[in-house]
């Protein structure tokens, strides 16, 4: 699986350039699927499915993994294993 974009600080999901060649090239090279952005035109290559995400929490189902849970914040994960008197 080929994974071809930017991944900005929030998690969304952006293009980057020169797009189309790129997966020409992988499916030579043989990927058997790309990972891309929905940001931009949409891309298909010759022999290579297109899967096309927004955000990385996009890529859970692709893993078998629930997207469904809310994401935890970084204050709670600190106070999970502190003792309380």
């Amino acid at each position: 699986m080929l994974f071809r974009s930017e991944v900005g600080l929030a998690g969304e999901v952006r293009a980057v350039g020169q797009m189309d060649s790129r997966l020409k090239e992988a499916a030579k090279l043989g990927f058997e699927r790309a990972v891309v952005p929905k940001s931009g035109p949409q891309r298909r290559a010759a022999g290579l499915p297109v899967t096309e995400i927004g955000h990385l929490r996009d890529l859970l189902p692709l893993f078998g993994i629930d997207g469904g849970a809310k994401p935890r914040r970084a204050r709670d994960m600190k106070t999970e294993g502190a003792k309380t008197p």
